[in-house]
């Protein structure tokens, strides 16, 4: 399990690739971690995750399609879906 700062800096690491357009790199990032790691990664990163369990495949799928879509444009996850990241007080 990511700790929080490993989770953020994780996060990064993706939304710098898809902003660069890097497709390869991105998909780098996510597909070692396991289902839990990566779900904690994708919200932090801003992407909209599937709140009901679902196996592995389906689960990558889903996120996989978005991270497609945000590396296409050159967005992050945030941007991709039109919102800005939660600031820590």
């Amino acid at each position: 399990m990511l700790t929080e700062e490993e989770t953020q800096q994780t996060a990064e690491r993706l939304n710098d690739a898809t902003k660069a357009g890097d497709l390869a790199s991105a998909y780098a990032v996510i597909q070692p971690l396991d289902t839990d790691d990566a779900r904690n990664v994708a919200l932090a990163a801003g992407y909209a995750i599937r709140t009901r369990k679902c196996s592995r495949p389906e689960f990558f799928n889903h996120l996989q399609f978005q991270i497609a879509e945000a590396t296409h444009a050159k967005l992050d996850g945030f941007a991709l879906h039109g919102r800005t990241p939660r600031t820590t007080p």
